[in-house]
């Protein structure tokens, strides 16, 4: 692959950003994939799972793109963040976990899709996105049944997601050829699904291909011929998602409203920080708006008939100057 017409292209069609992502499939040491859209700016994407392969695309695009987005998930033997923080001088790192965003797209297109909680809803798969999605629509109530190829492996995963969910949530079931209205397969293998899921399948059912290439050929005819409506997920469903998790990087939490420091020799606290006894509690540590009050020095706040007159005086001096800030 020449990287160089690769980095000609970001510079001439105005990409701002590329993101390095990879599968659990072993087919391709390289792959140029789709193009995302994050914060609206066009990023050029690409699937590796060549440890050299991904050092000379950082190397190639490193001060070009904005944005190095790379993936956390180790589903192969890659760590993008290590490669990244090694070799990127002037763009700057992003983390992200695509198999969240899958699960997050599949959760979306079956909610928006299936307005009935009574629907049957087979996950197949128990790797890491199909666990997290059958937690996920079993809270949102529906029916969920889980189905893999160890059973062993399935009953385990049964009795542990059964054990977490709230008290009075349905219970996710082991699969046993029960009737579905909505099939989604999370596997990373081809064509996997086949004709013997067909019978169970409802007329007009939903089939979703989240593993990409896990449905037969025959399954997708057969599908077809019942009125079952075949999809192949399309992530781009949870893009408002990554645009917020992109947000999240730039967010004033950590320079405006978490910390603690002296305001005119009085100790404040904010963002969640559990401050030592007498800490006066603000709602934001850079130029504070209101108090919140006094710390009891155990993660509570004192009772307004407990604080001391110097406490008291501390808030007045607090909240003068916030109205000084305020005109």
């Amino acid at each position: 692959m020449d990287f160089l017409k690769l980095k000609d292209e970001f510079k001439v069609q105005s990409y701002d950003s590329i993101v390095l992502a990879t599968t659990s499939n072993h087919s391709s040491d390289f792959l140029r994939l789709p193009d995302k859209y994050i914060n609206g700016q066009k990023c050029m994407s690409f699937s590796i799972a060549n440890p050299e392969i991904a050092t000379q695309v950082i190397q190639v695009f490193d001060g070009n793109a904005k944005y190095i987005y790379v993936d956390v998930e180790r589903k192969q033997d890659i760590d993008f963040v290590s490669i990244a923080q090694q070799n990127i001088q002037t763009s700057r790192l992003r983390e992200m976990k695509p198999n969240d965003l899958a699960m997050e797209a599949a959760d979306i297109l079956i909610y928006k899709t299936v307005k009935d909680k009574n629907s049957n809803v087979l996950i197949v798969g128990t790797g890491n996105i199909g666990i997290k999605l059958a937690i996920r629509l079993t809270e949102r109530n529906y029916n969920v049944y889980l189905h893999g190829r160890n059973n062993e492996k399935v009953e385990n995963f049964v009795m542990m997601i059964n054990q977490m969910l709230p008290k009075y949530s349905k219970k996710i079931k082991a699969w046993h050829d029960e009737p579905i209205d909505v099939l989604c397969s999370m596997v990373s293998a081809i064509e996997v699904i086949d004709n013997s899921y067909i019978p169970s399948l409802k007329q007009g059912a939903l089939a979703i291909d989240g593993g990409i290439g896990n449905f037969s050929k025959d399954f997708i005819k057969n599908a077809h011929l019942k009125d079952i409506n075949v999809l192949r997920l399309d992530v781009r469903i949870s893009n408002d998602l990554l645009n917020g998790i992109d947000q999240s990087y730039n967010s004033n939490f950590f320079t405006d409203i978490k910390g603690e420091k002296d305001f005119n020799g009085i100790h404040i606290v904010s963002g969640g920080i559990i401050g030592k006894e007498g800490d006066v509690i603000v709602d934001r540590i850079h130029i504070p708006k209101r108090v919140i009050g006094i710390a009891n020095g155990i993660g509570g706040v004192k009772p307004i008939d407990s604080i001391s007159e110097t406490e008291k005086e501390q808030i007045a001096i607090i909240n003068e100057e916030i109205r000084k800030e305020e005109k």
